[in-house]
């Protein structure tokens, strides 16, 4: 009866093992990526800052007001939303951001990563890491290739993640299964943004989509 007990308590701990690893291959990485999904999508939904417990990390909605419970965080706002560019035949399209940096952000570094909504293809990091001087409006720019955002059947919309680091500008993937796997500690994500061709759609603060033709 007793080697019954530590034969269940043995797979048991099996069992539960992967579920509080944050990353690495296997089942473990596709539950910390299922667990990321589920907190921006919570995060969205409800205005509001998660922390996971697996990694540490923390996840915000990116808009124009400070999201709740963000008390002790450095806070990212996105007052005038995101500018997403696309001239026709151009190779690259242009997405431009005007951040609002609240307090604590010195030492921090900041990085862009996009995806389209569909969560099948992998986070591309399109700007790389780069030094916070301080507290205030931070103009970020990152080019982002066409093929990414624009299909036979038109725009596809894509979803937007500002980076934060603690300390100097870490070397990170270019593409990532889930934003954990960037080491980033604080993650800002914003609603899909829809492009258009030769001209743009921007994120308003509310959330809702507004466009311009050029």
């Amino acid at each position: 009866m007793m080697n019954e007990r530590r034969a269940w308590w043995f797979l048991g701990f099996l069992i539960l093992l992967p579920i509080g690893c944050g990353g690495g291959s296997g089942s473990s990485g596709f539950d910390a990526r299922a667990l990321e999904e589920q907190a921006i999508a919570r995060a969205l939904r409800e205005q509001s800052c998660i922390r996971l417990q697996a990694t540490g990390q923390v996840i915000c909605p990116l808009g124009a007001q400070s999201p709740a419970n963000a008390t002790g965080e450095v806070v990212v706002r996105a007052p005038m939303g995101a500018a997403l560019t696309c001239v026709q035949g151009a190779a690259d399209c242009s997405l431009v951001f005007v951040l609002d940096v609240g307090p604590l952000a010195s030492g921090y570094s900041v990085g862009i990563a996009v995806r389209r909504p569909d969560q099948v293809r992998p986070w591309h990091v399109v700007l790389e890491p780069r030094m916070l001087v301080a507290a205030g409006q931070v103009e970020l720019e990152a080019e982002i290739s066409a093929s990414e955002v624009l299909s036979e059947g038109g725009p596809v919309p894509l979803q937007v993640a500002v980076l934060l680091f603690a300390g100097p500008p870490p070397a990170v993937p270019e593409r990532v299964g889930a934003l954990a796997e960037t080491g980033a500690e604080i993650v800002f994500v914003g609603a899909p943004l829809l492009p258009a061709p030769a001209g743009f759609v921007s994120e308003s603060s509310d959330g809702s989509d507004r466009g311009s033709g050029r």
